[in-house]
């Protein structure tokens, strides 16, 4: 089985960097901006250099990092002299990317000379470097394409595409990300996606992966949840991991929520509800806008449950998240892993409190999401 094992990182008391929480104990990734991703409608950055003539595209992904938590799998970029680096797991989106500054990090660290050259990719009519820029919701990352072999541990593709970014705008000094969401999303000259690419070459016999904040399994499911899995299908086809949405309930009480669906995205760290909504929950919780980054132990041990209600109406789940799961600890306090979006919105994110709480399955050739406790 391919289970591999996710590497965790904790935003630091400080607020300026992520430390890791599962392995080597001094590993951090910096940040660059406190706070930025709430609330905060980023205006874009400028664009210089090979990436230029990239104005007539640009992705927008609903993607929204948090400041809490980030996981991260190595991957492998690279044949004869390859490369490693961790990329954050990012199911809100579907291009693979590493940045600049990670490779010539991975050379600085290996103490080996930078021989890493990949296949440019070139437009057939312009003879011009083809050009990647992506909208996420933390801001803008720009590039330009290339191919080598890819692989996640022993899941390898001879000829996968990526970005390789020199204009970052993101609040967090992350080295790229592995996009997991259809290939409807991802940029037309970086496709196919690596899942299809394994799909495709046999690598794996189904396009299907799982995912809790302690794994990945590629290509199957882990057997421990298998039997206890309940699958609902998705709600549309625009590309998102996206599942019909019908009712809120904390504790007993009804929530009153306009969403039509729930995006599972793996790239946010937390739950992400409209602003009213958010206000709501405060009030049913009994917590202050000023006590949501330090809630005390009293106050966590009287939190209710929170049920989202999920699927069609023939075939429809309860989703549970419990205090241990929208909660994280910091020294002696709890955060709320619940904010809200700058925008009106019909959706409903579900980040890192889901899959706390639940092993997901993301199965592209059903159609279909399934879900077990942990």
């Amino acid at each position: 089985m391919n289970r591999i094992k996710l590497n965790k990182y904790k935003c630091g008391r400080d607020d300026k960097s992520f430390v890791c929480v599962n392995g080597e104990p001094n590993k951090k990734i910096d940040i660059i901006k406190p706070n930025y991703m709430r609330r905060e409608k980023n205006s874009g950055i400028s664009i210089s250099g090979d990436v230029e003539d990239l104005m007539h595209e640009k992705i927008h992904i609903s993607n929204n990092f948090n400041k809490d938590l980030l996981y991260t799998i190595n991957v492998n970029f690279g044949e004869k002299n390859s490369i490693s680096s961790e990329l954050v797991i990012d199911t809100g989106s579907s291009d693979l990317w590493i940045s600049k500054r990670a490779i010539s990090k991975y050379f600085i660290n290996s103490g080996k000379p930078n021989d890493f050259k990949p296949n440019e990719k070139f437009n057939k009519t312009t003879g011009k470097k083809i050009p990647i820029m992506i909208n996420y919701g933390s801001g803008i990352v720009g590039g330009n394409i290339y191919s080598d072999k890819v692989s996640i541990d022993n899941l390898a593709v001879n000829a996968q595409s990526f970005g390789i970014m020199n204009n970052m705008s993101l609040g967090v000094q992350i080295n790229g990300i592995l996009g997991l969401g259809f290939n409807t999303l991802a940029n037309k000259n970086n496709t196919p996606i690596m899942l299809d690419n394994l799909f495709n070459n046999g690598i794996i016999k189904n396009r299907i992966f799982g995912f809790n904040s302690n794994e990945i399994t590629i290509g199957e499911i882990d057997e421990e949840y298998k039997k206890q899995i309940k699958y609902v299908g998705l709600y549309n086809n625009n590309g998102y991991w996206n599942i019909k949405y019908n009712k809120t309930l904390i504790a007993d009480k009804l929530m009153d929520s306009k969403y039509d669906s729930i995006i599972a995205d793996t790239g946010c760290s937390a739950i992400i509800v409209a602003e009213n909504d958010y206000n709501n929950i405060l009030k049913c919780m009994n917590i202050s806008e000023d006590e949501v980054y330090d809630i005390t132990e009293d106050k966590y041990n009287s939190l209710p449950n929170i049920t989202f209600n999920i699927g069609t109406a023939e075939n429809n789940i309860d989703i549970c998240i419990k205090p241990e799961h929208y909660m994280i600890k910091n020294d002696d306090k709890y955060e709320l892993l619940i904010t809200y979006s700058a925008e009106e919105t019909d959706t409903l994110i579900m980040g890192d409190p889901l899959f706390r709480a639940y092993y997901c399955v993301f199965d592209m050739d059903n159609k279909q999401m399934g879900f077990c406790a942990c």
